[in-house]
């Protein structure tokens, strides 16, 4: 899920899951790069 599609789904929800949410996205996100970027793959 792209970063604006996960903004449009928890924009009704706590401030404070809101941020984990993000955070969690962020985190895979960099770590789907990481392995892109070493060769492995998932």
């Amino acid at each position: 899920m792209r970063l604006l599609e996960l903004l449009s789904h928890i924009e009704d929800k706590p401030a404070d899951e809101q941020v984990a949410l993000i955070r969690s996205h962020v985190v895979a996100t960099y770590e789907d790069a990481i392995e892109v970027a070493s060769g492995e793959t998932a």
